[in-house]
């Protein structure tokens, strides 16, 4: 009887200071690692800009509290979150290959993705191979013997094809196809853009693939309370308009493209 008194004295001074434990936890400063989405060694495409303009209206949010971010090469931005020296690496996209391969390195996905991004397969324009596969829609199991490469960053998230290596090395990934190394280039569609319009191929064309969510990713042992601080920080960006207002002004951006997004630093 006594004991039962005393549980229930003590219950809540232990909920008090979970309360307390979990409030200082949500107001901790949450660290952003941005990565870097060069063309070569400059950042052409922009947005890694458009990014670090939204984690900055995210950190405003009143449910977020502090934050910092900082802009990186792409695998050092991983690096970051591996090595604690970040809570949250973006961008990547949102697949079912991702979500495995993340959950086996203890990552996972903010569950709010904030846009959208487009995939597509570079390969020569005589490669009557691809022609036929591009005819099944680049179907995983319609690949067959052909040969893919794409960018070491996507290699947790395209794994499900065949015969597919990865290269830190974009401009040597997409001479390679041309050269018929490999039957195609699987990237981003902007950076394909970009990477062939500046090349002296002229062998080469480019199709679309899928259009993939696009989201953040964070340490599952983390003790900020990121996934909900920032999933909640992002459903108030889109019903006030505020994500959709600076995808605009990219858009518009590489539309138009006479005026500087923004002015941004890298770290190296």
């Amino acid at each position: 009887m006594k004991l039962a008194k005393l549980s229930y004295c003590l219950l809540p001074i232990f909920l008090l200071l979970s309360l307390q434990v979990w409030s200082a936890n949500s107001d901790q400063r949450i660290f952003y690692s941005i990565a870097q989405l060069s063309v070569g060694d400059e950042d052409k495409t922009n947005v890694s800009l458009m990014l670090a303009e939204m984690v900055k209206e995210i950190g405003g949010t009143k449910e977020h509290g502090e934050y910092d971010y900082g802009v990186f090469p792409f695998p050092r931005s991983l690096s970051n979150l591996a090595f604690a020296r970040a809570d949250v690496h973006l961008p990547v996209v949102v697949n079912k290959a991702g979500a495995s391969e993340l959950a086996k390195r203890g990552y996972a996905y903010i569950s709010e993705p904030f846009g959208e991004v487009s995939f597509s397969v570079a390969y020569r324009r005589d490669d009557l191979k691809m022609q036929t596969w591009r005819k099944a829609n680049f179907a995983a199991q319609q690949q067959g013997e052909l040969s893919l490469i794409s960018d070491s960053s996507q290699e947790w998230f395209f794994s499900y094809f065949n015969n597919i290596e990865f290269s830190s090395c974009r401009a040597c990934a997409l001479e390679m196809v041309a050269r018929g190394r490999v039957g195609g280039f699987l990237f981003a569609t902007l950076e394909l853009d970009i990477l062939v319009s500046n090349s002296d191929y002229d062998n080469i064309v480019i199709e679309p693939l899928e259009t993939f969510p696009m989201s953040m990713i964070y340490r599952m042992d983390n003790t900020k309370n990121v996934e909900r601080r920032v999933t909640r920080a992002l459903r108030g960006l889109k019903q006030d308009g505020r994500i959709k207002a600076i995808t605009k002004k990219f858009i518009d951006f590489h539309q138009q493209p006479n005026q500087p997004l923004m002015n941004s630093s890298v770290s190296n």
